[in-house]
């Protein structure tokens, strides 16, 4: 993110409430306009969240600096909605100061770090930090707003589930005129270079989501089948239909017997892999609350 002179606006989309933001060099500066133009304000580093009473530091880099200039940051109430989120990426909405501000000299150009504590942070949420720098007189001259998240008090937090999820078999088979399945030179090709990677890694976990139509395409003696077999180790085996079925549209045209049935193959056909099947499921497709 380049550095701005003079009035310059910032936008952040995407961001939400959770995360804080750092606004990468960017400055919209006061009167009086002949110094301010030629001032640059660029902030170069903070963490993006603290703790409960943790202090906030944070550093600033400071270009054609004022003689006896100040650096104040101060605090300000968090925002509580998106739309005042925004308005304070502008220096608008910004709510009341909390706590002291904290003022530093400015003796010259170069990095000024600044720490600020933050026992006035009452809870958790986003806060903006307004930094501001100011000539001898006390006149505003460049400032901008960036955000600091404090994090909620420790307490039990049952970790999210995550798990590296590896297809196999998705748009492998082909079906001849007489109904029979195989995979063509290219797909088992690709699946083979698949297995090897899993063959390679170290204890690394993976999640496997297998179409069964694609081992129901590989006659018993296949090398490619022993190889997956061997290669999957442990690995978790997902569920999912016999072939790549959207759920969300079965259960709507009122086929729900038919999908239980394409679960029920699909699980069978995935016992040729010699392992137990997960109780998770796996879709490509979006799952409406039915399909939940």
């Amino acid at each position: 993110m380049r550095a701005a002179t003079g009035s310059a606006r910032r936008r952040h989309a995407g961001l939400g409430l959770v995360a804080a933001v750092l606004v990468m060099g960017a400055s919209f500066l006061t009167a009086p306009a002949a110094r301010a133009e030629s001032v640059l304000l660029r902030l170069i580093d903070q963490p993006a969240w603290v703790r409960t009473k943790q202090p906030f530091s944070i550093r600033v880099r400071i270009t054609d600096a004022p003689p006896a200039g100040s650096l104040s940051v101060e605090l300000r109430s968090r925002s509580l909605t998106r739309l005042a989120f925004l308005d304070s990426l502008d220096g608008k909405t910004l709510g009341r100061r909390l706590g002291s501000e904290v003022t530093v000299p400015v003796v010259g150009d170069g990095d000024i770090t600044v720490e600020v504590p933050t026992t006035s942070l009452p809870t958790e949420g986003v806060y903006p930090v307004v930094v501001t720098l100011r000539d001898a007189g006390g006149v505003s001259i460049g400032s901008f707003v960036t955000h600091v998240t404090r994090l909620p008090e420790q307490r039990s937090i049952i970790p999210l589930g995550v798990a590296v999820v590896l297809r196999l078999g998705r748009d492998a088979v082909q079906v001849d005129g007489e109904g029979r399945r195989s995979l063509s030179e290219a797909s088992r090709t690709e699946t083979n270079g698949l297995i090897s990677v899993l063959q390679r890694r170290s204890s690394a976990p993976v999640t496997l989501s297998v179409l069964p139509e694609f081992v129901d395409a590989l006659p018993e003696a296949d090398s490619t089948l022993a190889a997956l077999r061997q290669a999957t180790g442990a690995d978790q085996v997902l569920r999912t239909p016999y072939t790549d079925l959207d759920v969300s549209a079965w259960l709507a045209a009122g086929r729900g017997e038919d999908l239980s049935a394409q679960f029920t193959q699909g699980a069978e056909t995935l016992g040729r892999l010699g392992r137990p099947l997960s109780s998770t499921a796996f879709s490509d497709f979006a799952l409406d609350e039915d399909a939940l």
